[in-house]
């Protein structure tokens, strides 16, 4: 729908509510990216990746850490 600004709003609201809920960083980042905002895009990976690092989700961390690295 393009919408990106609202999914971006709404994903902040996600880490408001539910800070170690590591899918959202990365969906936000992968619309932040597509916005063409990659500084805020390495952020938001950033915040994920410490993130899934507190809960132990390895996977979702190197996911983040690949995405980070193609930005």
């Amino acid at each position: 729908m393009g919408r990106l600004d609202d999914a971006v709003a709404t994903f902040r609201r996600v880490h408001e509510l539910d800070a170690q809920y590591v899918a959202a960083y990365f969906m936000c980042a992968q619309v932040l990216a597509e916005k063409g905002d990659t500084d805020a895009a390495r952020a938001e990976l950033d915040a994920g990746m410490k993130a899934a690092r507190a809960v132990g989700d390895d996977h979702a961390y190197s996911e983040m850490e690949q995405m980070r690295a193609s930005l």
